[in-house]
């Protein structure tokens, strides 16, 4: 008998359903936008935002399910691309240029090409990623075209933001001190919460947005949708694992040993955490993890339905990383190896 899934307080913004309920009403959009800009341009308000589609045409298949965006336009004629990365692109800035350039260049499909002078408005992407830009040294980065030397904007009809969401998932409330730290601070973490969105008191769309992202205020075709949503996001991320984890096989030259050598010694001093190590050294925290041999908990034990090995149940184990090989740990979620798949298991706490 299959367990009886534990409801959500908040849908997970990770996953399309949830990404496009949440920043597809308008007034969240707007609220987030308006934290994001004013960063940089602080006397910059946007009144209003429309939303004018979901997934730019021609993704290929590679993307589906990984990529997902909301297209907008504010009051200013200004058009905004709102996008979820859930992975890691070898040549991810490529492809931001190469996007948003598309995007760009299908302004004038309703112009008159003989009087409109290259009027074009202005289009800015906004690039959610769920996973660590190793070139990054922030949380959000804010790209434009700039004179090299004199450091002053040439041009600033195509704009992008960056965004790392894991690094907020590292804050405490207490960290956050800007209107966009709330804003990244609850987009990051939501999923876990189970109270009320911090913050609310700040910024009073908090709780619009509460009511817009929670599961039990849906209907029960919504609720529906969202597992199904869910599901693809949780086949996605085991198939991600299973990838990560068959490269680091064939990766783990003695070259890359030293390397995760290294940075154990380092760990061992103690002078530097394991984020930091991870982001300097550019090698991925999961894996870092499984070699330092942390322990972790499983709990909250669930049953698994596999084809090939039938009912698998799990119930409060304890397990330490370095004695067993085929275990990954991804964003919280615990991957075990059966039969060549990689499992759910649980969640973990270090």
């Amino acid at each position: 008998m299959t367990k009886k899934r534990k409801e959500p307080t908040y849908l997970n913004p990770m996953t399309d359903f949830g990404f496009k309920t949440i920043f597809g009403n308008p007034d969240v959009m707007r609220g987030f936008l308006n934290a994001l800009i004013q960063e940089d341009y602080p006397d910059k308000v946007i009144s209003n935002v429309n939303i004018v589609g979901n997934d730019a045409p021609g993704e290929s298949d590679e993307d589906r399910g990984v990529v997902f965006d909301i297209h907008c336009t504010t009051d200013d004629n200004e058009e905004f691309v709102v996008e979820m990365q859930r992975r890691k692109q070898v040549f991810f800035n490529n492809r931001i240029i190469y996007y948003l350039g598309r995007s760009f260049s299908r302004q004038d499909d309703s112009l008159d090409k003989e009087v409109w002078q290259f009027q074009t408005h202005k289009l800015l992407g906004v690039f959610l990623m769920d996973f660590y830009d190793k070139t990054m040294t922030k949380g959000v980065r804010h790209c434009v075209i700039k004179d090299f030397k004199e450091d002053i904007i040439d041009n600033d009809l195509l704009q992008y933001w960056k965004i790392q969401l894991p690094t907020y998932r590292k804050k405490k409330e207490s960290d956050c001190v800007t209107p966009l730290d709330y804003w990244l601070y609850n987009i990051a973490n939501m999923k876990d919460m189970n109270t009320a969105l911090p913050f609310a008191d700040k910024e009073p769309l908090f709780k619009q947005m509460q009511r817009v992202a929670s599961y039990a205020q849906m209907s029960r075709e919504d609720q529906d949708r969202y597992w199904h949503s869910y599901d693809q996001y949780v086949t996605t991320m085991s198939a991600f694992a299973n990838e990560r984890m068959e490269g680091r096989e064939e990766a783990h030259s003695e070259a890359h040993k030293k390397e995760l050598s290294s940075a154990l010694n380092l760990y061992k001093t103690g002078l530097v955490t394991i984020d930091v190590i991870a982001q300097t050294m550019s090698i991925d925290i999961d894996e870092l993890q499984i070699y330092f041999g942390y322990p972790f908990h499983i709990n909250n034990a669930i049953s698994i339905n596999s084809p090939s090995v039938g009912e698998i149940k799990f119930v409060h184990i304890t397990v330490s990383c370095n004695k067993i090989s085929k275990i990954l740990m991804v964003r919280g979620m615990v991957f075990i190896s059966v039969n060549q798949y990689y499992l759910i298991l649980g969640q973990f706490n270090t």
